[in-house]
């Protein structure tokens, strides 16, 4: 299963706080899109869950932490990484 994630490059919520107020502290929100790569197969007597996430590498931020007002605070997304997991129900 491939999966992507698109947050629209188009700041609507920024756009109508300054125009209330130019002075506010509204932060803007740039856009960008993730791809994951996901699967899963029974195994056993359980099912084996695995995926690789931001399979493009993607240097972003999320929204999150773009409008996180301090600096520490303002940390990139993880680059391609990996998930694994094996799930029984009994």
């Amino acid at each position: 299963l491939l999966q992507a994630l698109a947050i629209d490059w188009t700041d609507k919520a920024y756009k109508e706080q300054t125009a209330i107020d130019p002075k506010s502290n509204a932060q803007p929100v740039t856009g960008y899109a993730t791809v994951d790569l996901l699967g899963q197969v029974q195994l056993g007597k359980g099912r084996l869950d695995y995926g690789v996430y931001n399979l493009l590498n993607k240097d972003y931020l999320s929204v999150y932490h773009q409008t996180t007002y301090s600096d520490g605070n303002r940390l990139p997304a993880a680059g391609t990484n990996y998930g694994i997991s094996y799930t029984i129900d009994y």
